[in-house]
């Protein structure tokens, strides 16, 4: 709905009163208009009423238009005023106009109300909007000062020179407001130098790359080091020229938790580190003792079952690698993890023969509940594929591993092109250590396993349920 103004009339010769509402009803405006012919009538029109546009006749009754216009100034200094006359000349009208008359016309033609009232009316809307905008802005500002530690700052956008700084400026920083204002380049005085040059090519570049934000550092009236968010805005204004607007936010409280935080995480980082080398370095040692034991041994059976546990001991270390390198850089994989795991079974048992290994790997298991037990049951396939599938030294060594998720189940198939496993090993078949662990493990994943013959050699199938993530209770330890 368009907007009703209202408009107060002073004229006390009817006639011209006619003439002048035929006029204002032409104004393409919705116009409510009241008349007043008299001073006691007038002042009691403005002192109950507010309106958005005054028209006055130069001559009067009891008192004059300049008069009107000087009691009317009193109440109200921004709605517009416009004095009509048949006996002032154009330089008395500019006189009246230089003390602060809007405009003003010549009774000998009245019709020039219309678009002089038309422009009057919606400047003084245009205004108003500007200032309540304006209003809101730094009512929105000092609300936002009052709820944080900030200030608000304004410049021009060509040269960045300084128009306004808000009042916490100085609670803030200890600086006086009014110094900063009669000498802005002082500002760059206050940032910290070795910040300066990053915050100038900033500032420098900021509207024309529409750069919102930056985090600078300020050193207050104490010498102090303060931490500061500017969050810009870019102000069109082709009457005043183009500005900069900007809420300088105290982050100093944030940055000193960031860099405690910081801290913290490398002491943990450390720790972590120290426990990871610890364990490998237990490992290791427990590793080489069996290693140790094992080439002592005079009986080839006992040799190696003692090799075999030295491989399961690796498969450990390896996963607790895995699981570390993921914690720490996010990148180390399970793939990674499974080739260097086989890699180790084969060195360690394979007699330096060659193996074709082939690895399809389409998921990651980030479990340690889930990666430890697949490891070791991987670790046991191999050795046995390794030690027992290619007895014939002219069929070329190969071994096929998969790792495959389907609906959050996930499946590991290793397949061998050897001679084949006997018929009388089964899941229900526990007579031999390997088929054992290999059983429990799978219990522990609360899956199924299964052997079945291929044309040529043997496949080995595993699947479970995916577990949602790392285990609490590993990530407990650290």
């Amino acid at each position: 709905m368009e907007k009703l103004f209202q408009v107060l009339l002073v004229e006390d010769d009817s006639l011209h009163v006619k003439i002048l509402l035929d006029y204002l009803k032409k104004v393409d405006l919705e116009l409510s208009i009241s008349v007043v012919s008299t001073k006691k009538a007038y002042l009691n029109a403005i002192t109950k009423n507010e309106y958005d546009l005054v028209i006055s006749d130069f001559l009067l009754t009891d008192f004059s238009g300049l008069d009107a216009f000087k009691l009317f100034r009193k109440q109200n200094d921004e709605v517009p005023f416009i004095l009509i006359s048949s006996y002032m000349n154009e330089s008395e009208g500019i006189d009246a106009m230089m003390n602060g008359v809007t405009d003003f016309l010549i009774k000998d033609n009245l019709r020039k109300i219309i678009p002089a009232a038309k422009r009057e009316l919606l400047n003084y809307v245009q205004r108003r909007t500007i200032e309540n905008s304006l209003k809101q802005s730094k009512a929105f500002i000092s609300s936002l000062e009052s709820t944080m530690e900030g200030f608000a700052w304004e410049s021009e956008a060509e040269n960045l020179r300084l128009t306004y700084l808000s009042p916490t400026f100085t609670s803030i920083l200890g600086y006086e407001t009014e110094k900063i204002e009669r000498h802005p380049d002082l500002w760059g005085d206050y940032i910290h130098p070795k910040d300066y040059y990053r915050v100038i090519e900033f500032y420098t570049a900021a509207k024309d790359n529409n750069l919102k934000e930056i985090e600078y550092r300020i050193i207050d009236a104490e010498g102090k080091i303060r931490w500061f968010r500017d969050i810009l805005t870019f102000i069109s204004d082709a009457d005043n020229g183009d500005k900069v607007q900007g809420l300088m936010v105290d982050i100093t409280e944030i940055k000193e938790n960031e860099k405690s935080l910081n801290q913290s995480l490398n002491e943990k980082e450390q720790l972590i580190s120290e426990l990871h080398h610890r364990v490998k370095n237990n490992l290791a040692v427990i590793s080489s003792m069996i290693q140790l034991q094992a080439l002592t041994e005079q009986q080839p059976d006992v040799q190696i079952k003692l090799i075999e546990g030295v491989n399961r001991i690796k498969s450990m270390a390896i996963v607790h690698d895995i699981v570390y390198q993921k914690e720490k850089f996010d990148s180390y994989s399970i793939e990674d993890g499974i080739i260097d795991l086989v890699k180790s079974v084969i060195e360690t048992l394979g007699n330096g023969d060659e193996f074709e290994i082939n690895y399809s790997i389409d998921t990651q298991i980030s479990s340690i509940q889930q990666a430890i037990p697949v490891a070791l049951i991987l670790t046991e396939i191999v050795s046995n594929v390794v030690k027992h599938a290619y007895a014939d030294e002219t069929i070329p060594k190969k071994i096929d591993i998969s790792l495959s998720e389907e609906a959050a189940e996930i499946t590991l198939n290793v397949r061998d092109y050897g001679k084949g496993i006997p018929e009388d090993v089964t899941e229900s078949n526990r007579n031999t250590i390997g088929i054992s662990i290999i059983s429990a493990l799978t219990t522990q994943l609360e899956g199924t396993f299964s052997f079945e013959q291929s044309e040529p050699g043997t496949r080995f199938q595993l699947s479970f349920s995916k577990s949602s993530g790392i285990d609490d209770n590993y990530a407990a330890h650290y």
